[in-house]
């Protein structure tokens, strides 16, 4: 299972199409933002979350606060997570990096 966090409409649609394409047996849930990824993930149940792609600025809680979550918790903490960003703002880029992202795209 894939988790898709992405605020923007067009940018998610995006995401699932090539993702569809690329990985077409995978089944991907979406959260459109932070809280509602925390949601996800609290009640996760028993499926195995083999990614997160996960925008850095969503409304409510951001990329970077679900990611720190994800790298506290056991159950979460080696999955691997891309985040992804329209902003070039190194600061994010960095952050990311230190709270244990294991990539970064931009849009």
């Amino acid at each position: 299972m894939i988790l898709l966090v992405e605020d923007n409409e067009d940018d998610a649609t995006l995401m699932l199409r090539a993702l569809g394409k690329q990985l077409p047996d995978s089944a991907i849930r979406v959260a459109h933002d932070g809280s509602e990824a925390l949601d996800l993930l609290a009640n996760w149940g028993d499926q195995e979350l083999q990614l997160v792609l996960l925008d850095v600025h969503l409304p409510r809680v951001s990329g970077l606060q679900v990611l720190e979550e994800l790298r506290k918790s056991p159950i979460t903490r080696h999955v691997p997570v891309v985040m992804i960003s329209g902003s070039l703002n190194k600061s994010d880029v960095i952050r990311s990096y230190d709270l244990g992202a294991n990539s970064f795209l931009n849009k």
